[in-house]
């Protein structure tokens, strides 16, 4: 069934700059805001992967507060066009997570990877991404919400690294736990190969037949095994000192 024309459906659509805003017809003037900001955004999720976010965004604003998120294939980015009028760091934090998804599929060569699917397990690119989300807080919050994710594992076995591959099929209580795994999981790594999610995203660029777990190996010089090894140790002296991870080891 064709569509209606935008007008029809009370949409309209305007480009700014790289981005294609998508809005309610009647919300123009929070549309231009909106897109300032995400402009505004492009620039440090650039600079936090080293790499150019080249081609058009979609940015597809919502008249209701629905759950946000981004289609990296597509490059959409729905967002509720309220919640541009937060401008808090929390909000600026998830949208340069989601400009990140975009940015990491782009950076790193994954439309022409024709090896075996997927590239990478979920635990890879979100312990590279999520720090996205408290890219705009200081540095105090930022250990807080580590020293808190530390804490999850007090009482509690980390998840088999397996079901990390794959965090959709997880429930919401495990999921809890897996984003928490997979961020101190980023600090591990970071504290021995610093900037990794760099490193790893122009390695990718520069093989795109590469495989990112051989990826990471290569660019570490030490295997998977190594790597889930040191990340066990690390996990449990956080947990033993109750301390967070050393933050100049994944300075943004």
């Amino acid at each position: 069934m064709a569509r209606l024309p935008l007008k029809l459906e009370q949409i309209s659509e305007k480009t700014i700059g790289q981005l294609i805003v998508r809005y309610p017809l009647a919300l123009e003037a929070q549309a231009d805001k909106a897109a300032e900001v995400m402009l505004a955004l492009i620039p440090v999720v650039e600079s936090y992967l080293a790499a150019d976010l080249t081609g058009p965004i979609r940015l597809e604003l919502l008249a209701e507060a629905r759950a946000s998120g981004a289609n990296p294939v597509t490059g959409t980015v729905r967002h509720a066009i309220t919640g541009f009028a937060e401008r808090s760091p929390r909000s600026a934090g998830l949208l340069s997570y989601q400009l990140g998804r975009i940015l990491w599929y782009r950076a790193s060569a994954e439309r022409d990877y024709l090896g075996e699917q997927p590239r990478y397990p979920d635990w890879l690119l979100e312990a590279a991404l999520l720090p996205l989300l408290y890219i705009w807080f200081d540095r105090e919050a930022w250990l807080d919400f580590l020293g808190a994710q530390i804490t999850l594992f007090k009482f509690r076995s980390p998840l088999a690294s397996d079901k990390l591959n794959d965090l959709s099929r997880l429930s919401a209580k495990e999921r809890s736990l897996a984003n928490a795994q997979c961020v101190l999981r980023g600090q591990s790594l970071a504290r021995r190969q610093s900037e990794w999610w760099r490193g790893l995203c122009s390695l990718l660029a520069a093989a795109p037949q590469l495989d990112a777990l051989v990826g990471l190996e290569q660019l570490s010089g030490a295997s998977l095994k190594t790597w889930e090894d040191r990340f066990a140790q690390d996990l449990a002296a956080w947990v033993r000192s109750a301390s967070s991870v050393d933050f100049e080891a994944n300075s943004f």
